[in-house]
């Protein structure tokens, strides 16, 4: 059974172009290989929606919804797109961070606070 991973890259091989929010959809979709390739590809980890939303909004947003997801790879995650150049600090429209965009995934606001601590960027 192929990995979705794996789709994607044999896809990005014969020649399909990145999508504009890709970041987005594999930050949110927990897939921290995706996330690595599509930042290796020149994926912008600040880029942003038509609601001012990064890929770190994303990932909070989405948070832990998705059945077994373990909290490793938001880790994952959120560690690549900081290390990338992503800002924890950036605000959406509505004026909300990641950190305050999840609201009710405790586990993602515990990485995104550890994480903007150790960038020097207090919640």
């Amino acid at each position: 059974k192929a990995r979705f991973s794996d789709v994607v890259v044999e896809l990005l091989r014969r020649g399909v172009s990145l999508p504009p929010l890709a970041l987005h959809e594999a930050a949110a979709g927990g897939e921290p290989t995706i996330v690595a390739l599509f930042l290796k590809l020149g994926a912008d980890p600040n880029e942003r929606d038509e609601f001012g939303r990064t890929p770190l909004h994303a990932l909070a947003r989405a948070g832990d919804d998705r059945p077994g997801a373990p909290c490793h790879f938001h880790r994952e995650a959120i560690r690549l797109l900081t290390e990338a150049g992503a800002q924890p600090s950036l605000v959406d429209h509505t004026g909300k961070t990641p950190f305050e965009a999840a609201t009710s995934h405790q586990e993602v606001r515990e990485l995104l606070a550890e994480f903007e601590k150790d960038s020097g960027h207090d919640s």
